[in-house]
């Protein structure tokens, strides 16, 4: 032990074996631990687990015995037998030796251990990092997947990827895009597939993908990812879709614009030319002397004028500038007149029936908006059954109370007219209905709609001061209804009398303006022949500076209110109303008053154009006060 202790080893002595286990136990504590126990080998110092529980008290411990054979005990890594009469010298140095071999096993533990721990600490960094990984790909705002190289089998997909492809995690990872059917144009995918299999990317490549039966309009940029395991593929998606539904809805809009346009232009003239119709129709019907043959000719030729008027409504109506008439209409009788048109329209395949309720129900409406509503929503009714089916129109009064359920929000309580069209077709889902009014929204195959007929039949009835429910269940048909509110009149004025030509006794001294020579060449002839002295403009320059050059004193100023020039109807107006107020001014003009885009035109000082002598001299007359000079 001298030998030990002079190579700087630290020796514990134990009186018997027995004490041993105590010492290890104690010097571990102090973290201490022997590394060498030299013990005699008498068999009962040598029991089967002996090393084992001195090991499990301290760790790494050779054992020496001292005596005995190796067949006593077990033999085991770390201990060893010697004669019993091997010199204390030897005994010495194979303690030391193994003692060296000891700290050599314990620094060698401590550095596994310490990779073990590193290893542990690189795996669980790992782990973490996955994770965040994983939870990143679910949250990105975007489409992702991982796809195979090979074949584009799904690895894993984020939920927005999922739900733009109508599919569920099970039913996509381990298949290919095209065994699951989102592939539009599989040819064209596996030609994708080869440019990235080349380690090529893609970058907002245009390529339309699948969910059930539709076809979406989606650009994709793709990423090989190269890992030496699996190499894979990170699929990102755009779905333009909805973007390119607008834009064609821009482009549709903008050409019915440009239409709606030419059409308003094409009325506004046509309206100029059916003034001077009208109007040399009635002053020609005026005449006492005209035959009667040659009488009955001019009336068709006012029928005929009359016609084209309405045709001059529709033509305003589709480009959203019509001049709205209401007047009370007994919408029964409408809707009967209409019934001819209805039977031709909706063809054969399908029945027309009527459900008109009791009386003669009245409403304040424009006859040509109302008949616009009908026809929509028969149409509507006849598309929505392509194999034939029973279109039912009904009429009845309603009452209405507060807060009804299923009622528009547009609702509101009292008495209306409800017109409803309804059909037996194969009905609605909820998601239709709630987009069945929008301007442009159609089921219709592309090309076979323009999405416009129910939204126009909305703003119509809303112009009405009514509102309209839809009621559809798929399978079950669909009913549409139409509130309007009920008008107390019971009859039905033609509109303001027309008023005689004869002179009235006024002195009346008016400033027509017109840029349509014919048009204002009629007015003239048909205020002078009521006793009026007349003065003509063909602008609203021209008319300023004639006012100025007279110095004013007209009773009444007749003005168009679109013009060339510099100055409209309603800038001369305000103009002439700041060197006159309270000057009496009549507008005339083929769009509507609403349209006409001035505040000081009313329907009590609007004249629509055509217009016939009588109508003209009733609105001036209402215009001027009888003391008027």
């Amino acid at each position: 032990m001298d030998l030990a202790r002079r190579r700087g080893f630290r020796v514990i002595e134990c009186g018997r074996v027995a004490d041993v286990a105590s010492a290890l136990e104690e010097h571990s504590r102090r973290g201490e631990p022997p590394g060498v126990v030299i013990a005699p080998a008498i068999p009962a110092a040598v029991p089967d687990g002996l090393v084992e529980a001195w090991r499990a008290r301290v760790g790494d411990l050779h054992a020496l015995f001292l005596g005995g054979e190796a067949g006593a005990a077990e033999p085991m890594d770390g201990m060893e037998f010697v004669p019993e009469d091997t010199a204390a010298e030897m005994v010495a140095r194979l303690a030391v030796q193994m003692a060296l071999r000891a700290a050599l096993v314990r620094e060698h533990r401590s550095a596994t251990e310490l990779q073990r721990c590193e290893g542990d600490i690189r795996t669980a960094e790992i782990h973490d990092s996955e994770a965040r990984f994983a939870a990143a790909f679910r949250c990105v705002p975007m489409p992702l997947a991982l796809l195979t190289q090979d074949r584009g089998r799904v690895l894993d997909a984020n939920d927005l990827f999922l739900r733009l492809l109508g599919k569920d995690i099970l039913g996509l990872v381990g298949r290919s895009l095209e065994e699951s059917g989102c592939v539009a144009d599989p040819v064209r995918w596996r030609h994708l597939l080869e440019r990235l299999g080349a380690l090529e990317r893609l970058r907002d490549e245009p390529f339309p993908l699948r969910c059930g039966a539709r076809i979406l309009e989606t650009r994709i940029s793709a990423e090989p990812l190269g890992l030496e395991d699996a190499p894979c593929i990170l699929l990102t998606v755009d779905d333009q879709t909805e973007r390119v539904a607008l834009e064609n809805q821009l482009r549709h809009s903008q050409k019915l614009e440009a239409v709606g346009q030419l059409a308003a232009g094409v009325a506004h003239d046509f309206n100029n030319l059916l003034t001077v119709i009208d109007g040399y129709t009635g002053l020609l019907l005026l005449r006492e002397d005209l035959p009667p043959s040659v009488r009955e000719d001019v009336r068709k030729i006012a029928h005929a004028s009359e016609s084209a008027s309405a045709l001059t409504r529709k033509l305003l109506a589709f480009s959203r500038k019509q001049v709205l008439q209401p007047r009370p209409v007994r919408l029964n009788e409408h809707v009967l007149a209409l019934q001819d048109m209805l039977t031709r329209l909706i063809g054969e395949r399908v029945e027309l029936r009527f459900e008109l309720g009791p009386g003669a129900p009245t409403v304040l409406g424009d006859p040509s908006g109302l008949e616009q509503v009908i026809l929509n929503l028969a149409l509507n009714a006849r598309d929505a059954m392509p194999s034939g089916g029973v279109v039912t129109i009904g009429t009845a009064i309603r009452s209405v109370g507060a807060a009804e359920p299923g009622r528009s929000r547009e609702a509101r309580p009292g008495r209306f007219l409800e017109l409803s069209v309804s059909d037996t077709g194969n009905g609605m889902p909820d998601d239709v209905k709630a987009r069945i009014f929008e301007p442009f929204f159609t089921t219709k195959e592309p090309g076979k709609g323009t999405g416009l007929g129910l939204s126009t039949v909305m703003a119509i009835v809303r112009q009405h001061g009514g509102w309209i429910e839809v009621r559809s269940q798929p399978g079950e048909g669909a009913l549409f209804a139409a509130y309007f509110p009920l008008t107390e009149s019971r009859d039905l004025p033609a509109g303001t009398p027309a008023a005689p030509l004869e002179p009235d006794g006024r002195p009346l001294t008016v400033l027509l303006v017109e840029d349509e020579e014919s048009v204002r060449s009629f007015a003239r002839i048909v205020l002078q022949r009521a006793g009026y002295r007349g003065f003509e403009a063909e602008n609203g320059d021209a008319a300023l500076e004639l006012w100025r050059r007279s110095g004013g004193g007209f009773g009444l100023v007749l003005t168009d209110m679109i013009m060339p020039g510099t100055l409209s109807g309603g800038t001369l107006a305000a103009e002439l109303r700041k060197e006159q107020p309270g000057l009496p001014i009549l507008f005339m003009s083929g769009y509507s008053a609403e349209l006409v885009g001035n505040d000081l035109v009313t329907e009590a000082v609007f004249l629509p154009k055509p217009f016939s002598p009588g109508a003209l001299l009733a609105k001036v007359r209402s215009c001027v006060p009888a003391q008027a000079k």
